[in-house]
């Protein structure tokens, strides 16, 4: 926490004095920080029409990520890190190693979650048709241009304009 962070700089400054490396306390006047003044404890519960109209104001990529982190209960970088081989679209399900706790997940996907991310699918295919950079990175950090949609890569980005031509 803040308050244990500034408590152990804290005791470093008063150690450098105590042992005469400082001629004067540092840090004397900082204060403590207020939790109750916390603007994190102000939060909010989404309600249900607010999410209905951020997913219906969303595009298509975004539309099925909002639909997987709802329905999965996923965070940003859980959305992000799925394989799309995690995905069982014909059956509905996914069964995901969650990379930041190593546990496995198996959640059954609601319809709309499904076709979401199957217009997505087919938006990012329309995408790289029409000539739109899509590149993966591997393991390696190298970038591979995509001449096609490939399910098996594990992040595809778009650029949407390309100056010069050096990919």
């Amino acid at each position: 926490t803040a308050n244990h962070y500034r408590n152990a700089v804290k005791s470093f400054a008063k150690w450098l004095y105590d042992t005469h490396r400082v001629r004067e306390v540092l840090l004397r006047g900082v204060a403590g920080y207020n939790v109750k003044e916390d603007p994190r404890h102000e939060r909010r519960t989404v309600s249900v029409d607010e999410l209905r109209r951020l997913i219906e104001a969303a595009g298509v990529p975004l539309r099925a990520m909002v639909l997987l982190g709802l329905n999965a209960g996923f965070g940003n970088n859980d959305v992000a890190s799925l394989p799309l081989s995690a995905l069982d679209l014909e059956k509905g399900w996914l069964n995901f190693t969650r990379p930041k706790t190593g546990i496995a997940r198996r959640c059954p996907l609601w319809p709309e979650t499904v076709a979401a991310l199957r217009e997505a699918e087919r938006i990012v295919t329309e995408w790289i048709s029409q000539g739109r950079l899509a590149v993966t990175i591997g393991s390696d950090r190298q970038l591979t241009r995509l001449d096609r949609f490939d399910p098996s890569a594990r992040l595809i980005l778009l650029v949407p304009h390309l100056v010069g031509d050096q990919l």
